[in-house]
């Protein structure tokens, strides 16, 4: 096998790594956020946490 052939090869694969990497992340990032209230949610959490003040 040509070394050439084989460091492209490797580069490729160290590519492809870091953009599955970052895709990983970004979507690990997106599933643990916590959900957006919704507009009948907002005001009962805002008087839950002034109750507990």
């Amino acid at each position: 096998m040509d070394f050439a052939y084989f460091e492209a090869v490797m580069a490729f694969f160290g590519l492809a790594s870091i953009v599955i990497g970052s895709f990983a992340d970004r979507l690990t990032g997106h599933m643990l956020r916590e959900p957006q209230a919704t507009s009948t949610e907002r005001p009962r959490r805002h008087s839950q946490q002034m109750m507990t003040k």
